[in-house]
């Protein structure tokens, strides 16, 4: 798992916060995107949760 430096929090919960953050102000994205450390299934699955659109890049050893 990989950390942001600044408060210990793992990428993918840092881009879950990002996002109830941008969806509470009101913003209605079509589409989520990122590169393959924001790509777990948890993120991926919250995204569908919120009926948005993604696309991000996955590392070879993802299964999907």
């Amino acid at each position: 798992m990989h950390y942001c430096s600044v408060d210990r929090k793992s990428h993918e919960e840092w881009q879950l916060e990002m996002l109830v953050e941008v969806l509470s102000w009101g913003l209605g994205p079509s589409w989520v995107t990122g590169d393959s450390r924001y790509s777990g299934a948890s993120n991926l699955k919250l995204i569908r949760h919120y009926q948005l659109g993604f696309l991000f890049a996955l590392e070879s050893n993802r299964l999907m």
